[in-house]
């Protein structure tokens, strides 16, 4: 029997969501039944503030009492494998990155001062600034952290807490992913990355590349 329970979070502005991550959704719930884990996909639709659509998934996350939450975008493709690995890694918040969906430059999804990070010897982890929340894991401790210190407020749900933003500082606008990296910091839960994992990234078409071999290239740079 399943004996952690974890939320997949997902936006779906439109209400529709992409074959690939449809089929990478499908057979994770597999996998992940295999290793004792029990997903439960949500779907958030037709609400235009993506900030908005992300704190109620926390909301859920933390009302419900699931052991994670993994934030996974609509237009995400993965090995089911990899979603695994996330959730068994000793550490509290961990992702994947993904390229943007632009063919004028090679582009992810990741925020750090320099190419240069050091890796945890033990998982292979680096630790970043922030990380786009395509393919995201928080554990419910870290949830609980951000959840805690973040302005409560009502909606048609009840009472939610406002942790994802949109707003400038320093001059410029951060998304609201940033700023939750920022925060989860700020409590004391670096963020992580798995450079080996690059998730596909549906748009016109499938954008795809290797982040692995992107940081060896800037690092020789």
């Amino acid at each position: 029997m399943p004996n952690r329970r974890v939320l997949v979070g997902t936006p779906a502005y439109n209400g529709t969501a992409e074959v690939h991550y449809i089929n990478s959704l499908l057979y994770s719930d597999r996998l992940c039944l295999k290793n004792g884990i029990d997903l439960h996909p949500i779907w958030l639709s037709y609400d235009g503030l993506i900030q908005r659509c992300r704190n109620d998934l926390l909301a859920m996350a933390v009302k419900d009492q699931f052991d994670d939450l993994v934030f996974i975008d609509a237009d995400i493709t993965w090995d089911p494998p990899q979603l695994l690995k996330l959730l068994q890694y000793p550490v509290d918040v961990v992702g994947g990155t993904y390229r943007k969906k632009t063919d004028a430059e090679e582009i992810y999804t990741v925020k750090a001062g320099n190419p240069n990070l050091p890796r945890d010897p033990s998982t292979g982890l680096m630790v970043v600034d922030g990380l786009g929340t395509g393919f995201l894991r928080v554990s419910r401790k870290a949830m609980l952290a951000v959840w805690d210190q973040a302005e409560p407020y009502q909606d048609q749900r009840g009472e939610t807490r406002w942790v994802f933003d949109v707003r400038p500082i320093n001059g410029k606008v951060w998304g609201e992913d940033t700023i939750f990296c920022m925060k989860l910091a700020e409590c004391g839960f670096p963020v992580h990355l798995d450079p080996a994992i690059t998730c596909g990234h549906i748009g016109i078409k499938k954008f795809e590349g290797n982040f692995g071999k992107y940081l060896s290239r800037l690092q020789g740079q």
